[in-house]
């Protein structure tokens, strides 16, 4: 019986060389012979984790050319499946999710990247495009009432939160709780964890008169959309976070006075 190991096997030399041949027909742009070799490495069912997730990539790459992006995202979870770390999978699958309008998917794939570099400006640009598209999508529940998607901005780091479905009636204590109550597991990027529930203070943004103004978190969303000051842009509302009488809050209102 013929050993997959690729140190000594015949399965992962053959793995390998499926690979290369894929990789020389990819770089001729023969994508259907690409993929064709990159499955052929994979059915030999090496060990090797590596290799493995490599023909994945590869073959999602392959399927990305000829537009087969659903295909190109589900390589992609297999390769990340095998390799956590894999940076260049997260991207390739953002683009193809990107291509599919499946804003969730963009969404689930950022986070998955941003988890391991939040500084990663092409997966905050993506994500962000993608709370654009989803942002129109302004609809009402079974209730009649409104469902808005929220971003919630924390200028003191540039990061921000999205809240897909945020109804009118919903309070901002609610929300604010779950992502910064107690239980409630620290943002990375708040190092020194001073992001708590009961800190914080609400704000949104009258960009025409460079003016902002206090919103109380015991008030509903329709509260704050109701307040004539107030605009919504590209269809999703936003609202400023900052840690109430922090040096940063008091720095980042005296640009607007």
């Amino acid at each position: 019986m013929a050993s997959t190991s690729t140190t000594g096997g015949t399965g992962g030399e053959v793995a390998q060389n499926y690979k290369d041949e894929g990789n020389l027909q990819f770089k001729y742009k023969k994508y259907r012979l690409a993929v064709a070799n990159f499955s052929e490495g994979l059915k030999q069912q090496c060990a090797d984790k590596e290799l493995n997730a490599q023909l994945y990539n590869n073959r999602a790459a392959a399927q990305c050319q000829l537009g087969n992006f659903r295909s190109t995202i589900k390589d992609c979870e297999k390769a990340f499946e095998l390799k956590p770390h894999y940076t260049k999978v997260i991207t390739r699958a953002v683009d193809a999710a990107t291509k599919l309008k499946s804003w969730d998917e963009v969404f689930a794939w950022c986070d998955r990247g941003l988890q391991l570099d939040p500084t990663d400006t092409k997966l905050k640009a993506s994500r962000l495009k993608a709370v654009k598209e989803k942002g129109s999508r302004v609809h009402l529940n079974s209730c009649a009432e409104l469902v808005w998607p929220v971003m919630l901005l924390y200028p003191e780091y540039q990061e921000s939160d999205f809240i897909q479905e945020f109804t009118e009636s919903d309070f901002f204590s609610d929300h604010l709780e779950v992502i910064f109550g107690e239980g409630a597991p620290p943002a990375p990027w708040d190092t020194e964890q001073k992001y708590q529930y009961q800190n914080l203070k609400i704000f949104f943004e009258d960009k025409e008169k460079e003016k902002l103004y206090s919103v109380d978190s015991s008030w509903t969303l329709s509260q704050a959309l109701s307040d004539p000051r107030y605009c919504v842009m590209a269809g999703t509302p936003s609202f400023i976070i900052v840690v109430n009488g922090s040096r940063f809050m008091k720095e980042f209102l005296s640009k607007y006075k």
